[in-house]
Formats: C-alpha cells, structure tokens, sequence
C-alpha cells in the first residue's frame, strides 16, 4: 500500500458509508457490503512493517512516507493513534555494526515523529538469542524513548516468538545452513520462552502492548491447519494465553527471586526461573516459570499470611521439543481447585509454567 492510499484503508475498516469523506470509492460501503456493517476500532495504527529490512528504506524515506501515511488516516480518523519502528535485528552485526548505527534509525524517528506518534514497534525474536539479551536492547530502546520524548511514548510488540533452530540434516538438501524447523515455533520450549518474555514485559511500564505473532498464519500461530483432516487445531501458544490472559486487568506487583539462574538481566548465564506475582481484586495470582529441562525447582515463597491456595494450573509436556499435531496434544494444561492455607515452599516441575491463585 503507498502511504498516500492509507485514507483509503481508514475508510474501509472505519468509515460511515452514508458519508463518503475521502472520495471516489466508497470503501465503507465495500466494508458493509463484505458482511462487515459496523465500522472497526482500531487501538494502533502501526507505519509499515520492517521496511528497514525487507525494502532497505532509509530512515528519511521511512519519516516522510509515515508522514504522508498519519495526515492522511487523521483525515478520516482524526484521533487515529499511531506506531512507528524501530529496526530490526540489532543483535545481526552485518546489518548493524555497532548499537550506535542501529539506534540511529529510532533517535530519528522520534526526534521527527515524536509529536505524531504513541509507540515505538520492535519485533523481537528469541531463544536464538537470549530472552535476557532481547531485553538488553529494549532497555536502550526505552532510555532513547526517556531522552528523547520523556515517559509518552511507549513500546509496542505487535510480533515477537521464538526464533527456531535449523534441522542440520536439511543442509545437505542445499540450504546452506539448513531449514528452519518451524514445529519448535510452537513448542514446549517456545511456549515457555514466549511466557518468560511476556511476563518480563509486565513488569516493565514503558512497555504498553503485546500482541501475539498471529492467531493464524505461519508457523507462529495459535490454532494450525491440518490439511488431511480439513480441520483446525491449538497449538501450545493458545494454551498458554489462557492461562497468561487470567491476569488481563490486574496489578502488577513487585516480585523478587533469588538464588541460581533467578537475574534477569544476566546474559551470559540467562534465568531458567522466573516469578511474577498480580493482584486482581481479592486474589493473588502467583506464576512461577521453570525453564530447566530435567531439574525440578524448590521454592521458598515470601507472601501475605491471610491467603489460601484455591487453584493450582500449570503448563508442561514430556519434552522441551514437544508440540501440537492435529491427532494429538501434546502440551497439557491442566488446572485443579483446592482448598489449603498458604505453603510456604512449593516445587516446581521441570519445563512447567504453573500458576498459583490464591484468596483472601
């Protein structure tokens, strides 16, 4: 779409076909006519996708098509809220030979746009590189956004999964460094990696919005398609959401680990544990991630006294490899009410994700 054609999209997903602002065609009506009759809130107008990479544009094209792109959605929306991107990739010293060349692209874009927009895009990729290190350049991310804007504008993920790894036996096939295996987008391991990021991004107050990478389409998506069954079904992603999405709303509470693999910031010996602890209402909703494949993690735990344990769900699979097919499901959920005063120590299995709800 050329920027200038974005009051046409405007239009087609929130316009009033009785009145017709932008001209010509009637999008609106089209909107209608395809079975769509009310117009469609957008929350987040995102300014391209990637085009560093896949267009090689440079940061002065990227601002005056955003430009044209803004002024001519606020035609039809005029409160249009919008997001523009950082670059890509800053761990690919090919592409960035220094973190001062990658942070070029963003101190631009904001010191242009600044006024104009409400998030900076980043599409992080991890477990090719660690979830930790992924954060090492959010936190530059963020430090620009403070320097640059103070606290207005914030990060936005509207794609982020776990980068998987090549099958080495596919190499000799003529791919230079093998296939991607895309099974383990979707993986045990994957599902615990995409938990590890998110609950570190809910700690995080510059970090304002996360989507997942797709709900389908390409490897990354919640529900696949089985061809030879005609029939959709969940991978370990969806799962998890509803376990993660339990604690949409709530607040977000302060909450320390100590002990082996517990920094979150270490890079070079990145945290197989992590615990985030929420409050909605009278609950407490406690998560304790442990991304060891073998080792079982015992917990000494530091919470109110006047609580009780009512449900216990927790996230795992026989192997940190293990995914979805259509004809069986191999990462389980499963979720038990009961009824015990508060324990102090809790252990957590091996590659699980549990969540703890407790009551006052």
């Amino acid at each position: 779409m050329k920027p200038e054609e974005a009051a046409d999209a405007a239009e087609f997903f929130c316009g009033d076909p009785a009145h017709d602002t932008n001209g010509g065609v009637n999008w609106a009506l089209k909107r209608v006519n395809g079975g769509v009759p009310e117009p469609i809130r957008i929350e987040i107008w995102e300014l391209g996708n990637e085009l560093d990479e896949y267009t090689k544009l440079s940061r002065e094209e990227y601002v005056r098509r955003c430009r044209i792109a803004i002024k001519a959605v606020r035609s039809v929306v005029p409160q249009a809220q919008f997001a523009a991107h950082v670059a890509g990739a800053p761990w690919n010293k090919r592409r960035h030979p220094s973190l001062d060349h990658w942070r070029a692209w963003h101190r631009y874009v904001l010191q242009q746009l600044g006024s104009d927009i409400r998030w900076l895009v980043f599409h992080p990729y991890y477990e090719g590189v660690s979830v930790a290190y992924i954060y090492f350049f959010i936190d530059l991310i963020e430090e620009d956004l403070r320097s640059i804007t103070g606290n207005r504008v914030k990060l936005y993920f509207s794609e982020h999964g776990r980068w998987p790894p090549r099958i080495a036996s596919t190499a000799k096939a003529g791919h230079r460094k093998g296939k991607l295996d895309s099974t383990q987008t979707h993986s045990l391991r994957a599902c615990l990696a995409i938990a590890d990021f998110l609950l570190r991004a809910t700690a995080d107050p510059m970090i304002d919005a996360a989507s997942c990478h797709a709900f389908y389409g390409g490897p990354w998506g919640m529900v696949r398609y089985a061809e030879a069954t005609d029939s959709f079904y969940p991978t370990g992603i969806l799962d998890l959401f509803g376990l993660l999405t339990q604690v949409q709303g709530a607040e977000v509470l302060q909450t320390t680990s100590s002990g082996p693999y517990t920094d979150r910031n270490d890079r070079k010996h990145p945290a197989t544990f992590l615990a985030q602890a929420f409050r909605l209402q009278d609950r407490l909703l406690l998560f304790l991630l442990n991304k060891s494949p073998e080792e079982p993690r015992h917990v000494n735990l530091s919470l109110p006294g006047n609580c009780k344990l009512v449900r216990r769900s927790s996230l795992t699979a026989g192997s940190l490899k293990a995914f979805n097919t259509a004809g069986h499901r191999a990462i389980q959920v499963t979720s038990t009410r009961v009824d015990e005063p508060v324990s102090r120590s809790v252990v957590v299995p091996a590659k699980t994700l549990l969540l703890l709800e407790y009551v006052k």
